[in-house]
């Protein structure tokens, strides 16, 4: 996946010879290639690390993203790849339902999660996401022994555990790592050597 997203900037930065560092890309011909090279990688590769992009043709690594808008903010260097990358881990492009059903529960499970945001636009993803689809979603969260997944902080999650905790005998127990708007939750204590799975929007 590194090696992917070195090869996008790459071409990227032959897109921005012409164009001023660290400042708005105005050449909309410019733009247009960069996306085009994004739409590209997403069809042959079925993924694209945007928040790496983000970092590099972005305002900055933490506000909202529009591929209307770019910046030449690429590095100038390559990531570097790190030795045993990823080195045992089956990644899955299924419905988390998908997942459940054929790893189930165990504790030397780990899910990763990064489901729409609640009471966000979804219009983007290619799968239907309603609020029926969250609360399937958070009626599986007690039952996984391991789990790590990002959630909007802005968007009202939090108050819809905290009613179905309060019309409940269930309980959801995180650990929290606030950054910017967004949550990173950490469900018991994730240890070494355990299989992980994630799930795409």
């Amino acid at each position: 996946m590194v090696k992917h997203t070195n090869s996008m900037l790459s071409k990227i930065r032959k897109l921005l010879k012409d164009c001023e560092k660290d400042k708005k890309i105005l050449k909309q011909s410019v733009v247009e290639a960069i996306n085009h090279l994004i739409d590209e990688e997403e069809r042959n590769n079925g993924f694209v690390d945007m928040q790496t992009l983000k970092a590099n043709i972005g305002f900055n690594s933490i506000s909202s993203f529009t591929r209307r808008t770019l910046y030449n903010r690429v590095r100038d260097t390559d990531y570097k790849v790190p030795k045993a990358y990823l080195k045992g881990v089956e990644i899955r492009s299924v419905d988390y339902k998908e997942l459940i059903s054929q790893y189930g529960y165990d504790d030397n499970i780990v899910y990763i999660a990064d489901p729409p945001y609640f009471s966000t636009n979804c219009d983007t993803y290619t799968q239907d996401w309603n609020l029926q689809q969250h609360l399937d979603f958070i009626m599986e969260i007690p039952k996984m022994q391991n789990l790590a997944f990002f959630i909007g902080l802005r968007t009202g999650f939090l108050e819809l555990i905290k009613f179905i905790e309060k019309l409940s005998d269930i309980r959801f127990d995180f650990r929290t790592l606030a950054n910017s708007n967004e949550v990173f939750y950490i469900k018991n204590e994730i240890r070494g050597n355990c299989k992980i799975h994630s799930n795409k929007r």
